[in-house]
């Protein structure tokens, strides 16, 4: 406070000096407006002088020209009459025309002290306020010379060793400032991360409201899809159990048809022959076995020819056989039973 008052001292100083000048500014120039207004009015005293002296040699002029109009001659001089009024006229027309003249100068030096008179009262007003200005400056400085004394008091020992100047005091001033920038940009920064956190709060918010949103939309999804996979694993093992029975009804079909060629080859390849055979062992014969000992090296060829000849087709219905065995004999009591479980 003692620093500041110093400093405010200094600056009203200034402030009256400033003032000061100004005021002598003004009083010059009101000075120089005084003696212009003067001069103004002493060139209008003139003008009016000099009109009042022109208005009367106008009017003696055309009091002469009506004296020269009324004596015009009756028949010797009349050109010369003529030329006298046309004298006259054209000088009474120039004093007009000087007259005017002088007139306008008369009223533009009337304006002119108007225009000047007003600017005096301008710069008395400013004038007027400027003093004012410095009584209130020098109040003011008295003031705080005052509130200065009694601060230097108080302070005793604790006032400076040598008077605060303004450097030091702008310097306290920028540090001051300095450190307030400093806060209200740590302030700006923890105002820009509040309402960081709180969209990204708000944007949070949002993604679970989302999230539970597809959860319900999920549970329903796999609740529908639990309906029809129940549904659907029940008609699968339906389809299921229906192909199964198609395939063994398929397969024992296969598998008679194969029965049914090998049991028609056996009628062909065997019943028939023992047949004929019997048919003909009915009719009246020798001694077979004699028959056959007495031929046994004729017959002998030919069994064995006949045997090589039917070894392939009994080793076939032989595999066949044991196929009907394995592939429906064996495997046919199962598969009923998954068939119609």
């Amino acid at each position: 406070n003692f620093a500041t008052k110093l400093d405010e001292i200094d600056q009203i100083r200034r402030n009256l000096g400033k003032l000061e000048q100004q005021k002598a500014e003004r009083t010059q120039r009101i000075g120089d407006l005084t003696q212009k207004t003067k001069q103004i009015e002493t060139t209008i005293r003139a003008l009016e002088q000099e009109m009042a002296a022109r208005k009367q040699e106008l009017a003696d002029a055309n009091t002469q020209l009506a004296v020269e109009r009324d004596a015009e001659p009756a028949f010797i001089g009349k050109d010369a009459w003529r030329n006298r009024v046309a004298d006259q006229e054209q000088h009474i027309e120039n004093l007009r025309n000087t007259f005017a003249q002088r007139e306008a100068v008369l009223n533009q030096m009337r304006i002119d002290m108007s225009a000047i008179g007003v600017q005096i009262q301008t710069e008395q007003s400013q004038s007027s306020l400027i003093d004012r200005w410095l009584a209130d400056a020098r109040s003011r400085e008295r003031t705080l010379q005052t509130e200065a004394a009694d601060l230097d008091k108080r302070l005793g020992a604790g006032r400076a060793i040598h008077t605060p100047s303004i450097a030091d005091a702008e310097h306290v001033l920028a540090e001051y400032q300095n450190a307030r920038m400093e806060i209200l940009e740590r302030i700006e920064r923890i105002k820009t991360d509040i309402r960081r956190n709180k969209e990204e709060n708000a944007h949070i918010l949002a993604r679970l409201k989302q999230i539970d949103d597809e959860r319900k939309k999920m549970d329903g999804f796999v609740q529908s899809a639990q309906v029809a996979a129940t549904q659907g694993f029940e008609e699968a093992m339906r389809q299921l159990a229906a192909r199964r029975r198609a395939a063994v009804i398929h397969h024992v079909e296969e598998v008679l048809g194969e029965l049914e060629k090998s049991l028609s080859s056996v009628d062909v390849v065997f019943v028939e022959p023992a047949r004929s055979a019997m048919l003909k062992a009915d009719e009246p014969t020798g001694s077979i076995a004699a028959a056959v000992r007495e031929h046994a090296d004729k017959v002998e060829p030919i069994v064995q020819g006949l045997f090589e000849e039917l070894e392939p087709d009994l080793l076939q219905q032989d595999a066949m056989m044991g196929q009907v065995q394995r592939e429906f004999c064996d495997v046919a009591p199962e598969a009923c039973r998954n068939a119609w479980a």
